[in-house]
């Protein structure tokens, strides 16, 4: 099978994956959270990977919901834009997409992995929230972790360099 026909399937794939989603979600209509984490591509692109957060039987549950290539920067604006534009629902995109009106009653988690882009001040986590007002942002989990042990190591390190001669 040559690559091009493998992207093909793959992208047929994850098109009818997120459309059942997106019919679940719009049948079921539960409150949702959307963690997104910045990635760069290996020609140099800036990603969002996002992911949608649910309830399922009485557990959570994420389930996958896409790539979304950043236009321009990793500005606050265009990292805001980029997954709205790619989780509302337009003309175009009708069934890959969800209801604004149902965002609005139902978006009440938002998790990233810190960066000051999006939740410093005047930054997504806060754009959002003035648009979805149930929206709480939180510093994802599998995160933190990883920064404690990396300022930990790093101090460490800084430690053992201050007493060496």
């Amino acid at each position: 099978m040559s690559r091009w026909a493998a992207g093909k399937i793959s992208t047929y794939i994850s098109m009818q994956m997120r459309y059942m989603l997106v019919a679940w979600l719009t049948k079921t209509q539960p409150y949702f959270g959307v963690m997104i984490d910045e990635s760069t591509d290996r020609g140099g692109s800036q990603n969002l990977i996002m992911h949608i957060r649910v309830e399922i039987d009485g557990d959570p549950v994420s389930v996958f919901w896409g790539l979304v290539k950043l236009r321009k920067t990793t500005s606050a604006a265009d990292m805001t834009d980029a997954p709205l534009d790619d989780l509302i629902a337009s003309q175009a995109n009708n069934l890959l997409g969800l209801k604004r009106d149902y965002m609005v009653r139902k978006w009440v988690g938002f998790a990233t992995d810190g960066a000051l882009a999006l939740t410093g001040n005047d930054k997504v986590a806060n754009e959002l929230a003035e648009q979805f007002t149930l929206i709480m942002s939180t510093h994802c989990i599998a995160h933190r972790p990883q920064l404690t042990f990396f300022n930990t190591v790093k101090n460490a390190f800084h430690q053992i360099r201050e007493c060496s001669p």
